[in-house]
């Protein structure tokens, strides 16, 4: 499964070929991935210039100067070729006018693909539910200490709640472990501030870790 390095690589490099450009085509060669891939999906693309790119953990918005976003998530295997030929299991095909070719190949179609407003990509259902990105500026010890507050699992436990801070499950920090006195245990609405303290540093380092393994 591509995890959090490997999306914003691929974001980065989407981000370098497609920005500022046009798409002339786009075909959509099948709509029925992880969900019903939306009514007009690839017509919306024809004509519109990409403006740039957001990453929301492990989802790829492309924004577009029609307003609309293209939500991209690559779910267990999928991959995104840039100006590569045709390839089995590309089901989105997609050409620019400076003659980019950009292929989203999915084999187990656990990948996504949807629209939505550039103005309300944080409404969007699958990315409504996330916490703040770890190296955004609003995420901080306050923020994650209210988010915490009142909360009865151990610390360790909630910190696995992408809805309290979007990092990747497998890479979420143990705070407890890096400040001296506290418990991985202890619940995590405790009020204990090294809580907060350490899930904001921890976050933030093991987040730009990952962001930069592999540039």
């Amino acid at each position: 499964m591509p995890e959090l390095p490997e999306v914003e690589t691929v974001m980065r490099g989407l981000d370098a070929r497609l920005t500022g450009r046009r798409i002339q085509a786009a075909t959509l060669h099948r709509a029925d991935l992880r969900w019903p891939v939306p009514a007009g999906f690839a017509a919306a693309l024809i004509g519109a210039r990409v403006l740039g790119f957001r990453r929301r953990a492990k989802y790829i918005l492309i924004r577009l100067d029609s307003g609309l976003s293209v939500l991209v998530h690559l779910g267990m295997s999928g991959r995104m070729l840039i100006d590569s030929p045709p390839a089995l299991h590309e089901h989105l095909t997609i050409t620019t006018d400076d003659g980019a070719r950009i292929g989203f190949v999915d084999p187990r179609r656990f990948g996504a693909l949807d629209l939505v407003a550039t103005n309300a990509e944080d409404s969007h259902k699958h990315l409504a539910m996330l916490g703040p990105e770890p190296l955004g500026n609003e995420f901080s010890a306050p923020v994650l200490g209210a988010a915490l507050a009142g909360r009865a699992t151990p610390i360790k436990a909630a910190l696995l709640d992408q809805r309290i801070i979007a990092v990747p499950r497998w890479y979420q920090p143990a705070p407890s472990r890096r400040q001296p006195g506290a418990r991985t245990g202890r619940a995590a609405g405790s009020g204990d501030p090294r809580h907060a303290d350490g899930g904001h540093r921890g976050g933030r380092v093991i987040a730009a870790r990952l962001c930069t393994a592999q540039r």
